[in-house]
Parts: C-alpha cells; structure tokens; sequence
C-alpha cells in the first residue's frame, strides 16, 4: 500500500497488502478513506479509492471483502442497509438490501448483499464489476491471517460453532483448536462461487448454477428457498429520510433500519433551544439519559413521523433538568439489552469526488443461522427480525445546502448503536469536537423498557450525577461499534482535513487522507 495518512482504532499489525485492484493509476493528493469493523477489508476498500474508484466502487469490493474476513456479521447469504450522498447530483438516497423471508417460509432468508452490491455498483460505480469481486475471490482462495476483529466475535459464540458442523468445520481444526490471530484462513468453496459472481455477473447467484447450489444447500439446512425466491429478489432504492439539525441537514435510512431515526430524534431533542449548550457538563448525563428514554419509547411513532421537530418538542415537554422523568409507552415491548453484537457491521466510506457511502450489514444473528449451504461457502442467514433491525441505522450530515458531507457515521451492535451514534453526532457537530474524542468517549444510552440507564464502566462522575437526578443504573461494556468519518469544513471542499475513525472499542480500521 501507498503511505496513508492512518488513525486506527485499538492498534493492529497491519496486514499483508490485499489482492490488487488493477484500474487506473494511484491518485496523488486526497484519495478518499474508509472506516470499518475489519482491518483487511477496509484495505481493499482503499486500494479502490487509490485507483480513482468511486466510494460506491470501494463500498462494493469491501461489502465482498468482509464476506470472506468478516463471515460472523457479513455474508452473501445476508444482506444490509445504505445511504449514499452523490456529489455530482447532489442528491441523497437510500438502498435496501435486506434478506427476506421465501414464499414458503422457513429457517433461511431470500439473500440480498449481492444484488444490493450490484445495485449500488450499477448506479454509482466507475469500475468494472468483475474488478470490483477479486479482491475477495483471492483472499477466499490464497487465504489470508486471520484478523483480532474475526477471533473475538467467534469465541463469543464458540457454542454456536460447536453445534453446527459446517461453522465447526470451516472455524475449528481436528485438534478442537477455534481460529487463532495470524493463522491463514482459506474458503475454497467460497472462492469458486466468487469466482462464478465475478466471471458471470451477479445473476448467477440468482438464477444460475451458483444458484442452484445455493438452493441446494439451503434445503438440507431444513429451509423453503427455491429458485424462484431468488429470482424475485430486487433490492429497492428509496428516499432517504431527512431532517434538520440547526444549520445542518440529517440523512437516514427509512424503516425498518430505524436506528438512524432514533439518532436523529435524539439529536433534535438535546439540540433544540439549546439544551445541550446549555447544560453543565454534570448536567449532560441526564440529557442525554432522558433524550435516548423519549427516542427510544417512541421508536414506533419516529418511524411513522421521521425526524419530526414537533414530535421531538412535544416528547421533550416533560423533561426535567433536575430529576428523571419516567416516559410510559402501553404494549412497549422490552428492549433485548443483554443481546451482542447481534450479527452486524457497518462502514463508512468517502471518495475524492466528494461523494458518501454508509452501510449497516445484517447476518440475522451472530454467524446467520448456523448452517453453511454446502458446495458454496455461504453462510446461511435467518429471515430478519424487524425488533433488532430498528436498532442499526446509518447516518449522513450535510451541510445546510445539502453539497458537502460533514459528517458520515454507522453504528451497530445492539440496542445502545443509536444512541452511540446520535453522542457521536452531538459532539462532533454540536459541540465542535474532535471525532476521535466523540467516539472514544463513555457511552449513555435508556433503551426505554425496562426504566435502566446503561451506562459503561469507568463513568463515575457521570454514574454519580444520574443517580442523583433519580436514574436506575445498569454499568455495562458497550457493544455498539460506531465508525464515522468526519471533514469539518465539508468533503469536497476540504477533504484532505477530514478525520476517520473506528470504534476502540472493535479491532477495525480508519484509514484515508492524502497519498
């Protein structure tokens, strides 16, 4: 790789240089950047970028990467969620790529991350598509270290493994040995159908002999797909979800990723009048406490009134600087906070050209289903849970002339990700702070139901400071992984001043800037 202007989140050894991408020469000056959940894929993210790829191109050959580095939160068999601001339209839009439940029913989803990739190649790529599926047919099939980020969110779920033959085979040695950091992890199978992807085009994952097998292996995982689930299979672009937040513009996903919405009423309700300018800095814990409690109560009615300033105002009339406020919704259901990351990932990334790409990727559940479609490599993922998509959401910030990219950040992992992403979104554009500090920071979040405010550990002052104004305490090490990109005096304009971050609390990578 070219010398990069590198922030990353908890230091990695850098891993060998990914498969080339072999368009276009390296650019000079600012290149774009990425920020992501896993190191390797991030790189081939950015390779993409070096060569006068687009940020959908880039988006694209890391969604791929991080079905062959990342298979516990991403994969063919699963499907996502983007927004993606087009510099040279200036226009905002959002494209679903959810799996889906068969016709019939049943354990498996209808997958959608590879037509969902195709689409967003389709309308913003500059590559060719076969250029764009290499880099992770050569990882899948030379093989390559295996990452922090993989080991540690598979020996969370070691039981899982050991339950299923084709995760235990693929993830644990003879020796009962689980996939150690460094060692070489090689996915022939998943290679070969990469291969068909890259030679053919996306359709035959749909309608052709990959397919087929695809069906196949499915079947035997005790699920209802058939071919003609997945050849009706479309991905759908649709209008973002927008709003305001002082002299900016917010862009969001629409439901059912309403993760973004949550965030965004978040920031409307500490924003208006002020509030969190305001506030003390004792005082902030309780905003930010009692903002999240009225967001997250009212998830259903932010998905049905999005970005609503009124609704905001109106949920915020009960608020009280000085005690907590208890907001009641009838047949609320519990929100699920012992739950992990839950099977997702999300990236964040910029072009040169001034355009965004910000994706939140969905396997249904840590490692999908647990059943691996034999003969193709791919991880089978369940039909998707509309309870655990409202959490995931990404989120775009414009300018007040909605040109240039300020901020773009993702979050997921869990019910605290909107909440993490609407502080991310407070700091850095409300209060002028740096983006590494925003992310680092300790984490508040009240998931509604039950009436608990969560908060991570090492928040004493903070911890204090909630339990005076009444505030139920449950201390907890945030799941939610936020990855962000912010260019304070906007992306096109300024981008080589932008600043990329992953979460600390993950083993990603944030690289970009100038080559």
């Amino acid at each position: 790789m070219p010398a990069l202007c590198l922030l990353a989140a908890a230091c990695v050894s850098e891993p060998e240089k990914p498969a080339s991408v072999e368009v276009g020469e390296v650019v000079q000056g600012f290149a774009g950047g990425v920020a992501a959940d896993e190191p390797r894929a991030a790189l081939v993210a950015q390779e993409v970028l070096a060569r006068q790829g687009t940020a959908a191109d880039a988006a694209v050959a890391l969604g791929f990467a991080l079905a062959v580095t990342y298979p516990v939160a991403a994969g063919l068999g699963g499907g996502g969620m983007c927004v993606v601001h087009d510099a040279a339209t200036d226009s905002v839009e959002t494209l679903e790529f959810l799996p889906r439940m068969p016709i019939a029913g049943g354990p498996v989803a209808v997958p959608g991350m590879v037509r969902g990739l195709a689409a967003l190649h389709s309308s913003f790529g500059r590559f060719e598509w076969g250029q764009l599926v290499s880099p992770a047919e050569a990882l899948a099939r030379r093989g390559h270290p295996v990452s922090r980020a993989l080991t540690r969110r598979l020996a969370a779920v070691r039981s899982k493994i050991d339950r299923h033959p084709g995760l235990s085979s693929r993830f644990v040695d003879a020796a009962g040995q689980a996939l150690e950091e460094g060692r070489d992890f090689v996915q022939v199978e998943l290679s070969a159908l990469l291969a068909q992807i890259r030679v053919r085009g996306p359709g035959e994952f749909y309608v052709g002999q990959a397919a087929v097998t695809l069906v196949n292996g499915a079947r035997e995982a005790g699920g209802t797909l058939t071919l003609a689930d997945l050849r009706a299979y479309r991905p759908s672009w649709r209008k973002s979800v927008s709003g305001r937040l002082g002299e900016f513009q917010l862009h969001t996903t629409p439901a059912p990723m309403t993760g973004g919405i949550i965030a965004g009423q978040m920031l409307t309700m500490v924003a208006d009048d002020g509030r969190y300018a305001k506030a003390s800095a004792e005082q902030r814990p309780h905003l930010l406490a009692e903002a999240s409690q009225r967001a997250y109560v009212d998830r259903d009615g932010a998905a049905a009134r999005p970005l609503s300033a009124f609704r905001a105002n109106a949920l915020m009339s009960s608020y009280r600087p000085d005690r907590h406020t208890t907001t009641k919704m009838p047949g609320l259901l519990p929100a699920p906070l012992d739950t992990g990351a839950g099977g997702t990932t999300s990236f964040t990334v910029v072009d040169r050209e001034g355009s965004a790409v910000a994706c939140v990727l969905t396997m249904g559940g840590e490692l999908g289903d647990g059943a691996v479609a034999r003969g193709s490599g791919v991880v089978l993922a369940p039909p998707p849970d509309g309870a655990d998509l409202a959490y995931l959401g990404p989120l775009l910030v414009l300018d007040g002339a909605g040109k240039e990219v300020i901020l773009v950040a993702t979050a997921s992992g869990g019910v605290s990700g909107p909440a993490a992403l609407a502080q991310t979104a407070l700091v850095v554009v409300g209060a002028h702070e740096s983006l590494p500090a925003a992310i680092d920071a300790g984490r508040i979040s009240h998931p509604g139901r039950p009436d608990v405010t969560l908060i991570e550990p090492d928040m004493a002052t903070a911890a204090e400071a909630l339990r005076q104004r009444g505030h139920r305490l449950r201390e907890r090490a945030a799941t939610a992984r936020v990855n962000a990109i912010h260019c304070p005096g906007g992306l096109a304009s300024a981008g080589s001043a932008c600043v990329f971050r992953a979460d600390r609390r993950g083993f990603g990578l944030a690289l970009g800037g100038a080559l």
